[in-house]
Formats: structure tokens, sequence, C-alpha cells
């Protein structure tokens, strides 16, 4: 199966068309929350990490109260897969 992670275009944002639907295409972030995904060694997505902002996943900067960075890993898990994503 083949993956998606995100947008085409800003016009398509976080979609998959028809056509990638047909060729085995799904999305793996549904644009308004963590659903399918958290954070290494956890359950869940650490909330003071990561959040979903504008229909993107957002890391939050580190600060003096909040640590660097953080793995995010989808709950699913994939054997023979593409993942395409918009930087």
């Amino acid at each position: 199966a083949q993956t998606s992670a995100g947008a085409q275009t800003a016009a398509n944002h976080n979609m998959v068309t028809d056509e990638e639907r047909a060729g085995g295409w799904r999305l793996l972030f549904d644009g308004k929350s963590m659903e399918g995904w958290r954070s290494f060694r956890k359950a869940a997505v650490e909330a003071d990490r990561w959040a979903v902002e504008d229909g993107c996943l957002h890391l939050y900067p580190r600060t003096e109260q909040r640590r660097v960075g953080g793995d995010l890993i989808s709950t699913e898990t994939f054997g023979n897969f593409e993942f395409a994503f918009e930087w």
C-alpha cells in the first residue's frame, strides 16, 4: 500500500485525489487531530511538543520549560510503502 501524509497543492490541502486513492494512496494525517500518531515510546502524542495548527503538524520550539524535538510515529505499522509529504 502507498501512503500520503499531506497536500499536493494549497488548493488540494491534505487530500488524496480519486486517482491516487485508486493507486492505493491514503492519508496518514487528517489535518485536524493527532489521530493515528504517537510520540516515541509513548501511547499518545506529547502535547507539549506537537500540535495541529492551521491544518499542519507543528513541532513547538525548544524553551527552558519545553524539551527539544520529539519523534512522531504512526500508530499503524506499515511494511512496503512510499511516503510523500510537503515540507
